[in-house]
């Protein structure tokens, strides 16, 4: 379940001693990190305040912002780290694992997705559509 906010959000489990942060860019629309078995604090932290407001506030975040959200991985080495990127009003583009594994997303002109593939470029699924409808 993925809530919305503009700001980083900890979304708290039943589960012993689990918490997940979600943080979110493009203009707050979207979620762009998962940080499971993490807390506010130590992820604030890290990426500090300015950082995570810049990120949510952005239209797309820049490569050197997220490059510092990757970089929780290592930071953050007991934490399960999931990242995204999106083609704004289209779909997700991009996402990368906690193993640190991407699979990307490919639209066509009409925004209607097309292809699922893995980190080596491999196919995982396409799609096709019929006009005739």
């Amino acid at each position: 379940m993925f809530l919305i906010f503009p700001q980083p959000h900890t979304w708290h489990t039943t589960l012993p001693a689990t918490e997940t942060v979600y943080l979110y860019g493009y203009k707050g629309k979207y979620a762009i990190a998962e940080i499971k078995n993490s807390d506010y604090e130590s992820v604030t932290g890290l990426l500090g305040n300015d950082l995570i407001k810049r990120l949510a506030d952005a239209t797309k975040p820049s490569y050197s912002d997220m490059q510092k959200v990757e970089d929780l991985r290592t930071q953050l080495p007991a934490s399960f780290i999931t990242t995204y990127e999106y083609i704004p009003y289209i779909g997700i583009s991009k996402i990368r694992d906690p193993k640190n594994v991407s699979t990307y997303f490919k639209y066509d002109d009409s925004g209607r997705l097309i292809k699922k593939t893995d980190h080596k470029g491999e196919l995982i699924s396409s799609y096709k559509y019929s006009n005739n409808l």
